[in-house]
């Protein structure tokens, strides 16, 4: 009886050779899953970036001679981001485009002109649209050609991220290496299973199960980080990204600065010298406790400055047009509202 039983035993040396090779592969396709996934969370916020830096210079250089064309650019480059994302999660079909039409990012002759083009081929499309866009409203604002060309590239730019995510989507881990590493993790399980079904220890059962949950949780974990364009927990949130970019595009294309260009020069002519007691009581803790914070600037501000050549220009500016002092947010770009965009997109 005793030959028998030692005939079932498993000698734990042997174990731990499977172990420790199962264990290398699954931290390499781990490894390999996160530095993915850091990969593509960097391309798609710089990607978002560009379109903020291509907003504000079409703001500065071409806004105020073409406005309509810098608008219009926008609205392309911000479709070109939705259809992009669209086809990563994909979707992208053709009721998505009535969908958009609908929402007023495309009017009927763009929309026509996509749903003749095919699914993967519209954001790049969009994109070729904001460049023609972007050229003739520098050409009518009369742009320096250095601007054309930096805003040639911003373009350039968020089409080489959206290239760029869609190549390391495509070419995920390989199929083999995930289906060795699945069978080595289900042998090592099962070998786990006999040697610590056979050890006397009550200890044994809790031991497997949390050694059991880790080995199947990073699978899983390393899985849904490998394509953070579904709708995991661990997925990127597009659709809050995208709202924040809509936000920020509105505001930088459509803000003004308060009170005109006449009040500029005004405050150009009354600017301070610049000094380093300006900032010099300013505490970065909270409630600017540690030293004074917001009591001692309005000290400063009065005691160097006394009342505020800012509040005295405005103030002045006012009287001297008979209007009141307004702060103009616009939410729309050209007409096209985009509260519930992103929201309905994704």
């Amino acid at each position: 009886i005793r030959s028998n039983a030692w005939i079932l035993m498993l000698d734990w040396d042997s174990v731990k050779i499977v172990s420790g090779i199962t264990t290398f592969f699954e931290v390499f396709y781990s490894n390999q899953c996160y530095a993915r996934y850091l990969h593509l969370y960097n391309t798609t916020r710089g990607m978002i970036n560009s379109v903020h830096d291509l907003c504000h210079y079409l703001r500065v250089f071409v806004g105020d001679k073409a406005k309509g064309y810098s608008r219009l650019s926008t609205r392309y480059v911000i479709l070109a981001m939705i259809l992009h994302f669209y086809e990563m999660k994909g979707r992208g079909t053709d009721a998505d485009i009535v969908e958009l039409s609908r929402l007023g990012l495309l009017r009927d002759v763009e929309m026509d002109a996509l749903l003749a083009t095919p699914a993967r081929h519209r954001a790049k499309v969009a994109l070729t649209w904001c460049s023609f866009v972007t050229t003739r409203g520098c050409h009518k604002a009369e742009a320096p050609a250095q601007v054309l060309r930096a805003l040639v590239d911003l373009i350039l730019g968020v089409h080489g991220s959206q290239q760029e995510i869609a190549d390391t989507m495509s070419l995920p881990v390989p199929f083999q290496y995930f289906h060795l590493l699945s069978s080595m993790i289900i042998m090592n399980l099962m070998l786990w299973a006999l040697a610590m079904g056979l050890h006397e220890s009550y200890f044994s059962p809790i031991i497997y199960f949390f050694s059991s949950f880790i080995f199947i949780g990073m699978m899983e974990l390393s899985s849904d980080l490998s394509d953070p364009f579904g709708n995991d927990e661990v997925d990127f949130p597009v659709d809050k990204w995208m709202k924040d970019c809509i936000d920020m595009v509105v505001e930088l294309l459509e803000t003004e600065f308060p009170g005109g260009h006449e009040m500029m020069a005004l405050l150009a002519q009354q600017e301070p010298v610049l000094s380093l007691r300006m900032i010099a009581d300013i505490s970065m803790l909270d409630d600017g406790q540690e030293h004074g914070g917001a009591a001692q600037v309005e000290g400063l501000n009065s005691q160097n400055y006394g009342v505020s050549p800012y509040a005295m220009a405005r103030d002045r500016h006012a009287t001297a047009l008979g209007t009141p002092r307004t702060v103009v947010r616009p939410g729309a770009i050209g007409g096209v509202k985009f509260a519930d965009c992103s929201r309905t997109c994704f």
